[in-house]
């Protein structure tokens, strides 16, 4: 009775310690550095993403931003055949406090979107984002072969009100123009 209760536990280990390495997440964290727009640059942008080995993955991107931009970013996942795939993929911007740890403890979500092989290269934009340190964190299982995602994030200035005013400013010239032709023709 005791060499059986001995062979049970063994193999209760075993089993135990199989089970965990293949729930295993494989993490990888990557710091892009600020996204700085140059006096004369209309965008800047990053782009990363690579290959995972089979089963879940969780990468992170780390950036800062000196000032107010206007965000966009996308992912695609760039082969799906033959076991190469991902499933469940998605990828979430976050605003972080401590720019050397991208955790989602006490962070703020701005934003989650999925993506998968069927979903291509789908553009979401975040209007504005104030200066600050953000991270993307990406997730999702990979098939049996592997999987392959591409994640780019770039930004653009915002307008500066007084381009608004200049715009609203010609419309009104616009609109003033059109009906003084419209009461001269009547």
């Amino acid at each position: 009775m005791g060499k059986m209760k001995n062979i049970i536990k063994k193999t209760i280990v075993a089993v135990s310690i199989v089970a965990a390495s293949l729930s295993v997440v494989q993490a990888a964290g990557y710091d892009w550095g600020p996204h700085v727009l140059a006096p004369a640059q209309e965008t800047s942008s990053a782009v990363s993403g690579g290959a995972v080995a089979a089963g879940s993955f969780l990468d992170t991107y780390l950036f800062s931003l000196a000032a107010p931009v206007s965000q966009s970013s996308s992912a695609a996942v760039s082969i799906n055949i033959f076991g190469f795939n991902i499933t469940g993929g998605s990828y979430s911007l976050w605003q972080t406090t401590d720019y050397s740890v991208a955790t989602a403890g006490n962070d703020t979500q701005i934003g989650s979107w999925g993506f998968d092989g069927t979903t291509g290269a789908t553009v979401n934009t975040i209007s504005t984002l104030n200066g600050g340190n953000y991270f993307f964190k990406v997730t999702g299982i990979a098939g049996q072969q592997g999987g392959s995602y591409m994640l780019n994030s770039s930004v653009a200035p915002v307008p500066e009100p007084e381009i608004y005013a200049m715009m609203g400013i010609g419309l009104g010239l616009l609109g003033w123009v059109g009906r003084r032709r419209k009461l001269q023709a009547a």
